[in-house]
């Protein structure tokens, strides 16, 4: 290792991001560094990621900026890994082998026929294949499925073997890769930064100054305490844990290209192996394989493709993806001054481009567009004062602003609180986070929305000895970023929003608990995922230590294929809990008998269901929901399977006190659109309930009487 300390930039972070950025910035000629923390470079995000290049199967509703970036890094592929094999004498391992995403029942063939229609309607290269024409595809498929989408530009990479042709591209390059090296602290001229300053290594603490400094260092960007607080990049950990299973002699491999289902995808290595993923969990920095989730992607992989059950576990491991709050890449200049521009002493080609990667479940997809990338300079552009006005369209009226105004003063404008708590913000139709709300300039013509979670129409009701004035309940989970989800749940109105304990980690920071608290809701901790009435216990014990309630919305999982209740394990744990003072909401079936026993058991209301959990499939019982209603002197939520907003309207009308919606929400192709429908459903269906609908009739009975009308014959 030499003792050079003065550098064009330093790249904070050895994953493959850092390493291609920084061999990127070499080939311009600029004279670069990167510290890793770990002995080894693909310790992080990169060790773990599955490696797929996936923008068409990846697709999501609401998300054409990220759909654009990746198409534009997929076609940049195959340049940048000519060009590492050329410079690095090794293989990139880069494959266009195709993606196949196969709907394994008659609920996953419509959904995946829904964003097939979505495929199509953007036209990207996506063909639904009948069963027969998937199985040549892929023969090693399970017997029964219901068909797929076939994307064949997809492509993988194994990210372990390309972090070992780019650390052979910096060796030949002369570029110096300190790994076992953590940043300590930052070397301030001034405000301005002028370099890092590390501990760890042979030489222990070192100082290295640069031009600029460059964030590479995924989940952990965000928790960067060396940089001023506002400077620190809205990144927050987000755990996957991922399986590799070997090919054992003798054996065929299961799968020729990428395979996905809904719950699991399977990526084909080179050298024999299958990786098989990925779970989703916000637990902080925890990396920690469980044996549920390995049980959980076993199960799954088994059921698209049974033949893995002779392929030899060769190991399970935990990653960090790195989440933003809008799902998109932090890529650009930050908040902290830096000297000067990067220099360029050759002349760079069109591939001479920053390293890069996508968000989604940490798989590295282009080289060009890293997360949390950050060259620290200004934030964003500031809007100019200047006394001409503009007109903006405000919450769907004309209004004028100055020009220069931003998206803070619209928010002034429109009546938002100091601070803007419990308000969320969109530009024609796109969120825009609360920390760039002051830094955001408005333009001539822009619609601007103002949403705030503020309290329903319908007159106030009462669960667990508290006043409500929402009826409307919401859940957390599945939204595809955390500004979505703040939309979502100011437009909905709600007060009461349902967390999993498995899924949060209550003392994260940039977690789905920040959104809540900026709105001002109320936690409504659930028992998801337990099975049986000693693990829903233990669990509501452990929600009330992490979020200081005694309320808890009781699952007791009896099937984990319907998700229908366990009705003997649900009122054994409504029954220990009542004891020990916790507020009980109890999800349970349309049973009148097992409703009124958990109503003699001390629970605050019930929840039955309508249909299965993310079923979306209505009300299938509405007699049922009825005499339940009639019966219960507790209120009655009904928890599952809405769809859609006459599925609450009805509800409402069946008798429910409130209604709670999930998949329903986040599952719309716009989910604040659908929450403001359900809003207004739940609204609606109370009051024709309480205005009390007219007799229905076998036979017509006119509106207008016969008598007095004149005869004009």
């Amino acid at each position: 290792m030499s003792d050079k300390s003065g550098f064009d930039a330093v790249f904070v972070g050895g994953g493959v991001i850092g390493l291609a950025c920084a061999w990127r910035a070499a080939q311009r000629g600029a004279e670069v560094a990167v510290v890793e923390r770990s002995e080894r470079p693909h310790a992080g995000a990169t060790g773990v990621a599955a490696g797929m290049l996936a923008p068409v199967g990846e697709l999501s509703f609401g998300e054409p900026e990220l759909l654009q970036l990746s198409l534009r890094s997929a076609a940049l592929w195959p340049e940048f890994a000519s060009a590492l094999e050329e410079a690095s004498g090794r293989a990139s391992t880069y494959a266009r082998c195709g993606a196949l995403h196969v709907a394994l029942d008659r609920d996953e063939a419509a959904q995946l026929r829904r964003r097939h229609q979505l495929q199509r309607s953007l036209g990207l290269e996506a063909e639904w294949l009948a069963p027969r024409a998937c199985r040549e595809l892929e023969p090693g498929l399970a017997p029964s499925f219901n068909g797929g989408v076939h994307a064949p530009s997809e492509a993988a990479v194994d990210p372990r073997a390309l972090t070992l042709a780019l650390l052979a591209a910096l060796e030949r390059s002369g570029v110096e890769v300190r790994s076992g090296r953590e940043v300590s602290g930052g070397l301030w001229d001034g405000e301005r930064l002028a370099g890092v300053r590390t501990a760890g290594g042979e030489e222990g603490e070192a100082e290295l100054r640069a031009d600029a400094v460059v964030l590479c260092n995924g989940a952990w960007s965000g928790a960067t305490e060396w940089l001023p607080e506002a400077a620190r990049p809205p990144v927050r950990p987000v755990k996957g844990e991922v399986l590799e299973l070997r090919l054992r002699p003798g054996h065929e491999p299961p799968a020729a290209g990428i395979v996905c289902s809904e719950r699991v995808y399977l990526v084909p290595r080179p050298d024999q192996r299958l990786i098989i993923g990925a779970t989703a969990e916000e637990q902080g920095f925890d990396t920690t394989v469980t044996a549920g989730g390995a049980l959980e992607l076993l199960r799954e992989a088994y059921r698209v493709m049974p033949e893995i059950a002779e392929m030899e576990l060769a190991g399970a491991i935990a990653g960090l993806r790195p989440g933003t709050p809008d799902n998109l890449p932090r890529i650009g200049p930050g908040a902290v001054a830096r000297t000067r521009p990067l220099p360029q002493r050759h002349p760079a080609g069109a591939a001479h481009r920053r390293a890069g990667r996508r968000p989604a479940r940490g798989r590295p997809t282009t080289p060009r567009a890293p997360a949390g990338l950050f060259f620290l300079s200004e934030w964003h552009a500031k809007g100019t004062a200047g006394g001409v006005a503009m007109r903006i369209e405000l919450n769907g009226e004309q209004q004028e602003l100055p020009r220069g105004a931003t998206v803070a003063d619209a928010a002034r404008e429109a009546g938002a609180g100091e601070g803007g708590r419990g308000v969320a913000i969109a530009i024609d139709g796109e969120v825009v986070p609360r920390s760039e709300w002051a830094s955001t300039p408005l333009a001539e013509g822009q619609q601007v929305e103002v949403l705030a979670a503020i309290q329903g129409g319908a007159d106030s009701w009462q669960l667990g000895g508290r006043e409500w004035s929402s009826r409307l309940i919401a859940g957390t989970g599945g939204f595809r970023s955390l500004e979505q989800m703040e939309a979502a749940l100011a437009a909905a109105g709600t007060e009461i929003v349902t967390v999993a304990l498995r899924r949060v980690d209550p003392a994260a920071e940039g977690s789905v608990l920040d959104v809540i608290d900026r709105l001002g809701l109320f936690v409504l901790p659930n028992t998801a995922g337990c099975y049986t009435a000693r693990d829903a216990v233990r669990t509501a014990k452990l929600a009330r230590e992490a979020f200081g309630t005694d309320w808890i919305k009781l699952e007791v999982i009896g099937d984990d294929r319907t998700l229908f209740p366990d009705a003997v394990e649900l009122v054994d744990a409504a029954e220990q809990l009542v004891a020990d003072g916790f507020t009980v909401l109890p999800y349970t079936n349309d049973d009148p008998i097992l409703a009124r026993r958990l109503e003699a058991a001390g629970c605050a209301a019930v929840m039955p269901l309508g249909s299965p959990i993310g079923s979306g499939a209505g009300i299938r019982n509405p007699y049922n929901i009825a005499i339940i209603t009639e019966r219960a002197e507790v209120p009655v939520i009904l928890d599952a399977g809405i769809g859609t907003a006459s599925d609450a309207a009805l509800a409402m009308e069946l008798g429910c006190s409130a209604v709670l919606a999930a998949s329903a929400i986040f599952g719309a192709a716009e989910p604040t659109a659908m929450a403001r429908a359900l809003r207004a459903a739940v609204d609606a269906g109370h009051l024709a309930r309480t205005a009390g609908r007219i007799p229905e009739r076998t036979y017509a009975e006119p509106s207008t009487a016969y008598e007095g009308i004149p005869d004009l014959s």
